[in-house]
């Protein structure tokens, strides 16, 4: 499900992936931050899938804000066996690993 949100000028680009922290102090006092912030989850990674002309100045990103679309895309990672059950929803954990140098460091530390 497509979101909107806003997003500084300089990211404002299809494909572009974010993690949401929350909201920051300087958007306090914005009159668009339920726009920018309400359909947003903190500790959730979004992507851009469509761009807006439209746009707001921003005091934290020192630009523009451009309105977009985004969504929660699928990540790559890899799971315990135990826990890999087709249409499950699962909570990823992380786990430990010293091989630094392995093929699959990224799908096991997304």
């Amino acid at each position: 499900m497509q979101k909107v949100t806003l997003i500084g000028k300089k990211q404002a680009r299809k494909g572009f992936r974010f993690l949401f922290e929350g909201e920051a102090g300087l958007c306090s006092g914005c009159s668009v931050k339920k726009v920018c912030l309400g359909n947003l989850k903190s500790g959730r990674l979004y992507e851009i899938v469509k761009i807006s002309d439209r746009s707001f100045p921003c005091i934290l990103h020192s630009e523009e804000a451009v309105v977009v679309e985004v969504n929660e895309p699928l990540i790559d990672a890899a799971i315990f066996s135990k826990t890999a059950i087709s249409g499950a929803l699962i909570k990823y954990e992380k786990h430990e690993c010293d091989k630094w140098n392995c093929n699959h460091w990224n799908r096991c530390f997304p």
